[in-house]
């Protein structure tokens, strides 16, 4: 699935045609406007920022919201990035707060949060039960396990 301000969520189904590969359109949410954020596949769903500065589940297969749940925004340009890690999505939203979220289709269930840096837009990347993360003048590294943090 890909998301586009303009055109909503799409998912693209690609087949084996002959020697080669076709790609045809599976479905479109028009109403799931995202800029930036890329969505996490979870037990058949997306999870991912959404358009109303709310966090979104939307089925893969048909690409119907489940649920949505706001407070993932400030008014900016409104940004979160999603890693599952195991069962759970570590979600980073634009100001910097790291949210521990169970990967549950059925319910938004939020299972912790911490203030982990300043506002961001970076990606994360999680090696080992640590969290990296770039903020303007700093690289982070978040021992999600120990529960410290340092900085570069």
């Amino acid at each position: 699935a890909v998301s586009s301000h303009t055109f909503g969520l799409v998912c693209i189904e690609v087949t084996p045609d002959g020697d080669g590969l076709k790609a045809r359109e599976a479905w479109i949410n028009r109403n799931l406007k995202i800029n930036i954020a890329t969505p996490v596949w979870a037990n058949g769903s997306l999870y991912c920022q959404g358009p109303n500065k709310d966090f979104v589940c939307v089925d893969a297969r048909t690409g119907e919201l489940r649920w949505s749940h706001p407070g993932f925004g400030q008014g900016r340009k409104d940004y979160a990035s999603s890693l599952l890690v195991g069962g759970t999505l570590l979600v980073l939203s634009e100001s910097g707060t790291l949210f521990l979220l169970a990967a549950d289709p059925a319910q938004y269930r939020e299972l912790g949060r911490l203030q982990v840096c300043g506002n961001t837009w970076s990606f994360p990347a999680y090696v080992g039960g640590k969290l990296y993360v770039r903020e303007p003048s700093a690289l982070l590294c978040v021992d999600l396990i120990d529960g410290h943090a340092a900085k570069d």
